[in-house]
């Protein structure tokens, strides 16, 4: 039986707080990007709006599944359509 919780994919940063944290993991996964050239070319503006979007709800939901009552693990899925 599985107790994982599904990740939910639309959560979003209210607080300056997370606002911050959630620029520093951006600009941090870009700097990895740019090192290590994991890509050759940039993504289109759909696909980068899509992107940043991912980047803020994987902490957020981090954070929620922290400060939840009933700490589970979280299940993301890995089709393309979820997002």
């Amino acid at each position: 039986m599985n107790k994982a919780r599904a990740f939910n994919p639309f959560l979003c940063a209210k607080t300056d707080n997370l606002k911050a944290l959630i620029t520093e993991v951006q600009v941090q996964m870009s700097g990895y990007e740019a090192y290590y050239e994991t890509r050759k070319r940039a993504r289109r503006p759909a696909d980068q709006a899509t992107y940043d979007r991912t980047i803020e709800a994987i902490p957020c939901d981090l954070c929620a599944v922290e400060l939840g009552a009933e700490p589970s693990p979280s299940e993301l899925p890995t089709f393309q359509r979820m997002l």
